[in-house]
């Protein structure tokens, strides 16, 4: 018995070191080459030799107080920006040393919390050009300001919302999700932030937000981002506000 726990903390205490060197580029977001630029809104860390960072801080400056508006905040923190020309690199600063044995072509960004990190937008990529790059920092910015809002955002909830503000998907409907299956209701509620894109999350969170905006309105939609309290913004389980998108998702494309 003693033995059997002599074994078992050792295994334990070699996955802690495991874990904790695995995370060391999460805490040490700033590379030694990064230079900082400062505004009222966030601090920006990037390289002098990125061609896409200037673009990358005008439009995160320009978009801010409109994203800050458009959730009803009236104060916020600051957030602290970086740009990473590699994006194996920016990974890592997420996810840890783990990113470089990972297959993650279409990660290119992630906010926890106020911090944001950013493959920039001049980096080649197989699945992202420079435009889409340049949305998705304001997808990024999007979650950190529904942090400030409700720190315990649903996620689905969460990535609608940074839809949303980003503008990502304002010319989709549901006919361009044909072929594409509809994510169940144990699925929007199971899913996590790594395998999002796999039950075609991006596509389908911004069509729920899209339904339940335009049938219920934006003020209901603040409050359900807000409150997570389906039964009080609607008056309805979120089961049954899935189950009528549901249907309003298949009537859409079948017709």
């Amino acid at each position: 018995m003693k033995r059997g726990l002599k074994l078992f903390g050792k295994i334990l205490l070699v996955i802690i070191i495991i874990l904790v060197i695995n995370f060391i580029p999460v805490f040490r977001k700033q590379d030694s080459q990064m230079v900082l630029r400062e505004n009222e809104y966030f601090s920006f860390y990037y390289n002098e030799t990125d061609e896409g960072a200037e673009d990358v801080y005008d439009l995160a400056l320009n978009e801010a107080p409109r994203i800050i508006d458009a959730l009803g905040l009236d104060e916020v923190d600051k957030l602290t920006i970086y740009l990473y020309e590699d994006q194996t690199q920016m990974q890592s600063k997420y996810i840890g040393f783990v990113a470089y044995v990972a297959d993650l072509p279409w990660f290119i960004g992630g906010a926890a919390q106020n911090n944001i990190v950013m493959v920039s937008p001049a980096t080649p990529n197989e699945q992202h050009d420079y435009d889409s790059i340049l949305e998705t920092i304001l997808h990024e910015i999007g979650h950190a300001y529904n942090y400030q809002l409700n720190s315990n955002m649903n996620l689905w909830l969460d990535e609608g919302m940074a839809m949303v503000l980003a503008g990502q998907g304002d010319d989709h409907t549901p006919k361009d999700g044909i072929g594409m299956v509809i994510p169940t209701h144990t699925e929007i509620n199971q899913v996590t932030t790594l395998n999002f894109h796999k039950i075609n999350g991006y596509f389908y969170a911004r069509q729920y937000a899209d339904y339940l905006i335009d049938t219920y309105g934006y003020d209901t939609w603040l409050q359900l981002i807000t409150t997570n309290d389906y039964q009080t913004t609607y008056n309805k389980s979120q089961e049954d506000i899935y189950n009528e998108w549901h249907e309003y998702i298949l009537e859409a494309q079948n017709n």
